[in-house]
């Protein structure tokens, strides 16, 4: 009971913060919240009661979605300064950890939050499985956290090319040669992910589009269809019948 008062005291002091930084931006919130109702809807989301079996355990999905968050903020800034260029590429990272102020502490940060991430996931899928919080009516969940887990995965493999040595150049090499080995899909998918018959200046390209554009689009959008279905189906109790 005293655990569950915790829980609740720091759910309540956590909910009164933001909804006083919500409408401490003054107008601009006003106008908004006349046309589309956000004061009702925040209040909705943060004042929703948690049931008696919370505990820390459902906090590793909301680390999970902190980390993504410091991952897109440290990835953008990154971003501005790196060349995804054969000739450039390199150099770019060499200014980032060397010349620009603080550059080395954002791309550590980057790094570090990126191992972070999946550590914290597979711990929260592991807690769903043992939880039993994948059965019915909660399955087609399951499969999409599982899904973000091979996104993430993508994503680390992805940023990890990009500085683009020698070590990078022939990690991917590695890489291609086992895709080339998938049956009917495996010549094509090497051609689309090369840009062409061989490794080039254009896989670097193509690398850089996946990581920085279509997978964060793509991974928000499962995080939002993930989101949306807890907040419907609720937590699951690991006590009565999933």
């Amino acid at each position: 009971m005293a655990k569950r008062s915790w829980f609740s005291g720091v759910w309540s002091n956590l909910s009164r913060v933001v909804m006083d930084f919500v409408e401490g931006t003054g107008l601009f919130f006003s106008r908004m919240d006349r046309r589309f109702g956000l004061r009702g809807a925040i209040q909705n989301t943060l004042r929703k009661p948690l049931p008696p079996y919370f505990n820390m355990g459902h906090y590793l999905g909301g680390i999970v979605l902190f980390l993504f968050g410091v991952q897109v903020i440290t990835g953008v800034l990154l971003a501005l300064y790196y060349s995804p260029s054969p000739e450039t590429a390199y150099l770019s990272v060499q200014f980032i950890n060397n010349q620009l102020p603080v550059g080395w502490l954002i791309r550590e940060i980057h790094a570090w939050a990126a191992d972070l991430l999946i550590i914290f996931l597979l711990l929260h899928l592991i807690r769903v499985y043992f939880m039993g919080a994948y059965k019915t009516p909660r399955e087609f969940n399951w499969v999409v956290g599982v899904l973000l887990l091979q996104l993430f995965l993508i994503f680390a493999y992805t940023g990890y090319l990009l500085p683009w040595d020698q070590v990078r150049y022939w990690s991917l090499t590695f890489g291609i040669e086992k895709i080339r080995n998938l049956p009917i899909i495996g010549k094509s998918l090497i051609y689309l992910l090369q840009g062409g018959e061989e490794i080039s200046g254009n896989t670097l390209t193509r690398f850089y589009v996946l990581h920085a554009i279509i997978l964060p689009w793509v991974t928000t959008f499962a995080i939002w269809l993930h989101l949306g279905l807890v907040r419907r189906l609720g937590l699951a109790d690991p006590f009565g019948d999933n």
